[in-house]
């Protein structure tokens, strides 16, 4: 199984998530299952900085608001040391840098939409 992202915007009214934004091929990838506890709750992520991403260890991951900017700056932290990072985790580098990549993406484009990104 592979873990999913996927952003939305609240429903006026309700609050629940609408439709699903990411609509390009690939583009909802964010790494395998056994990546939440790791790659993404790993202690190689938490040295770093990370305080959204470790919580896919537990459980699925909503960041949605003010926490979208704080959420960006740590997927973007983390891609900016990828090379040492996928090497540390034991892990392919194109295959780290793609789903990061593809978080980072998604958080842009819930930023710009007022959404929520959600990875489950």
């Amino acid at each position: 199984m592979t873990l999913a992202i996927s952003v939305h915007q609240r429903i006026a009214g309700s609050g629940e998530l609408g439709p699903n934004l990411v609509i390009e091929p690939g583009a909802d990838l964010a790494g395998w299952e056994v990546w939440r506890a790791s790659v993404y709750g790993s202690a190689a992520v938490r040295r770093r900085g990370a305080r959204f991403l470790p919580q896919l260890a537990h459980a699925d991951l909503v960041v949605e608001g003010d926490e979208l900017f704080a959420f960006r700056e740590e997927c973007l932290a983390l891609l900016g040391d990828v090379g040492t990072l996928a090497s540390e985790l034991e892990v392919d580098l194109e295959a780290l840098r793609f789903r990061l990549s593809n978080i980072a993406a998604a958080t842009e484009r819930a930023i710009s939409s007022g959404g929520v990104v959600w990875i489950s």
